[in-house]
């Protein structure tokens, strides 16, 4: 397998999150057309029903450290025989019974410097600056703007305490610092909508 470095570098990178925010939009296709696509947690393998609006393909998967003690031994053989090349998983707990063919990569959490633990998606885009993917197209993300925040069946119960989730990832600075960080990188782009 080659360094996750390389299999950035110089690609059309897309990272799908599971906002319902593209619904409807027909996006499937042009998900599964990048050089690279990024999901995350319980994204993949995508439900039939909604692989006309979030595609198909996952490269990568990025997931926290309560999928992998909640769902990882659930969800392993879904990821048998598939295109899977990476999973990306916090340093505090490690995936046990690897599946063969995919390179597994450890993630940190908490940022001194900024004083929050890190949402998933942040840690994707600042590798994806890190590792020089050629751009970033996010879809599926809203920011947690909307009430809605997953898709049906993206979580059941592992995300269910949403008083500690504001606590530790400060989702208001949060928010903040990603969007500073996507307006001074002109290779990333927000596309939720079809224009």
């Amino acid at each position: 397998m080659i360094r996750y470095e390389s299999f950035i570098k110089n690609k059309n990178v897309i990272f799908v999150g599971p906002s319902p925010i593209i619904i409807g939009k027909n996006f499937g296709e042009y998900i599964d057309s990048f050089d690279v696509v990024i999901r995350t947690g319980c994204g993949f393998p995508v439900q039939d029903c909604l692989q006309k609006d979030y595609g198909t393909r996952c490269d990568s998967l990025y997931v926290n450290a309560k999928f992998v003690k909640n769902y990882y031994d659930k969800r392993k053989k879904l990821f048998e025989n598939t295109d899977l090349k990476y999973i990306t998983h916090k340093k505090i707990i490690y995936p046990e019974n690897k599946i063969k063919n995919i390179t597994y990569r450890i993630w940190g959490g908490f940022d001194n410097k900024l004083h929050f633990v890190k949402f998933t998606g942040l840690y994707i885009i600042e590798e994806m600056i890190k590792f020089k993917a050629k751009s970033l197209i996010i879809t599926g993300v809203d920011f947690y703007e909307n009430k809605k925040k997953y898709i049906d069946g993206y979580v059941t119960n592992y995300i269910n305490d949403e008083d500690k989730s504001l606590k530790i990832h400060k989702h208001n600075a949060q928010n903040v610092y990603i969007k500073n960080l996507i307006n001074k990188h002109n290779n990333i782009i927000i596309k939720n909508d079809r224009h």
